[in-house]
């Protein structure tokens, strides 16, 4: 039996349930028990999608606008903008909620997956599930979960999509599977050939759970290895780069990519959560989760809505499909290849050996613009 309990929403039209305890920023419906996916979905998004032809009206009258259609909520005034979803073309099919909930059912049954969190996002354009997994590892005592996210839009834009991410119990932060050799990503598109196979989807599953316990050993080395000021420094600068010079010469404010770059180091050295575990404080591990708790929580989003939706929604969204998921994956795969890959023009050392080379030597700005130009310039994701 679900028994559900009500915070606060994440928009007007936006909804968000979670599984024991709210699992970003307080938010979300919480509910106790176990939850299907057509339950979830229910509760979440319990409309359902009309694909309309777009008129445009021309001195009073309707013209209609050829291969042109809106996809719309049907749950809302005519009149209310935000039921408009997306601008689509004449071979695209809508996935209906329900149908993603049954989906949602077959993926996770044969996973072994429980429904964790679902929601909306954009009033409803984009339609969400992760569902966890019962495998967990433990990073010298610090556990790490694995999760199944489900997602589907009615944008016309993005596609139905299956894949597995990492959330790190003790502070909820998620992190995208950096580590899969398997590639780890289902997608279906919306259209007449769009049907899902679940086969695929199982074996996709079964690939990425497979690379999630190898994914032990590469996170336990990453904890094991220490890195320095310099190396932190340069990797920041690496992933959070200055802005680039415009096409007058002119050199663009500095300033906003120095606070991000600030920031993660101040939490990387004392104010992330966890931060205090010695074990695993000053080394790579700590470093990558202080990466994901920057997106997670204080990243600088922006809303661009014009008061639509609301800041948590864009940071939810940026967390799970936009550029903090983005950040978070190019960030992982950075630090694992500059402490594990050897580059020829660097005789064969790695980028972290490389740097501690420098550490020793003397005319540190020198070599601060050197190490900064070796993670710049070479492609490491």
């Amino acid at each position: 039996m679900v028994e559900a309990t009500q915070t606060a929403q994440i928009g007007d039209t936006d909804r968000l349930i979670s599984r024991d305890k709210p699992m970003w920023h307080e938010l979300g419906e919480v509910f106790t028990g176990a939850m299907t996916g057509v339950e979830a979905m229910t509760r979440v998004a319990p409309w359902t999608v009309n694909k309309l032809r777009m008129i445009q009206h021309v001195d009073g009258q309707g013209v209609t606008v050829p291969g042109a259609f809106v996809v719309v909520r049907d749950d809302m005034a005519p009149l209310d903008q935000r039921r408009f979803l997306g601008v689509v073309g004449s071979k695209y099919v809508p996935f209906q909620n329900s149908v993603i909930g049954k989906a949602i059912d077959a993926i996770c049954g044969e996973a072994g997956a429980v429904v964790e969190t679902a929601g909306t996002l954009r009033n409803g354009q984009i339609v969400w599930c992760m569902a966890q997994r019962p495998e967990t590892i433990s990073v010298n005592g610090d556990e790490v979960k694995q999760y199944l996210v489900i997602t589907n839009a009615h944008t016309g834009k993005e596609c139905f999509n299956v894949y597995l991410t990492e959330v790190r119990v003790e502070c909820n932060n998620t992190r995208r599977a950096a580590f899969a050799k398997s590639g780890g990503v289902y997608k279906l598109r919306h259209n007449k050939k769009g049907v899902l196979n679940v086969q695929d989807c199982r074996t996709m599953v079964a690939g990425a759970a497979r690379d999630f316990s190898d994914s032990a050993d590469t996170l336990r080395q990453l904890a094991e290895t220490q890195v320095g000021s310099r190396f932190v420094d340069a990797f920041l600068r690496a992933i959070v780069p200055d802005p680039k010079p415009k096409a007058d010469g002119s050199v663009p404010n500095s300033t906003h990519a120095e606070n991000k770059r600030n920031r993660i180091a101040e939490l990387f050295e004392s104010a992330q959560c966890g931060a205090k575990d010695q074990v695993n404080r000053g080394t790579a591990y700590g470093l990558l989760n202080a990466v994901t708790e920057f997106c997670d929580y204080e990243r600088p989003i922006r809303n661009t809505s014009g008061g639509l939706r609301s800041d948590t929604d864009c940071r939810v969204e940026a967390n799970i499909l936009g550029t903090g998921a983005d950040l978070k994956a190019h960030a992982s795969g950075m630090l694992l290849a500059g402490i594990r890959e050897p580059i020829e023009s660097l005789g064969g050392q790695t980028v972290y050996q490389y740097v501690n080379s420098l550490e020793s030597v003397p005319g540190s700005g020198d070599h601060d613009a050197a190490v900064d130009q070796v993670l710049a310039g070479i492609d490491l994701g």
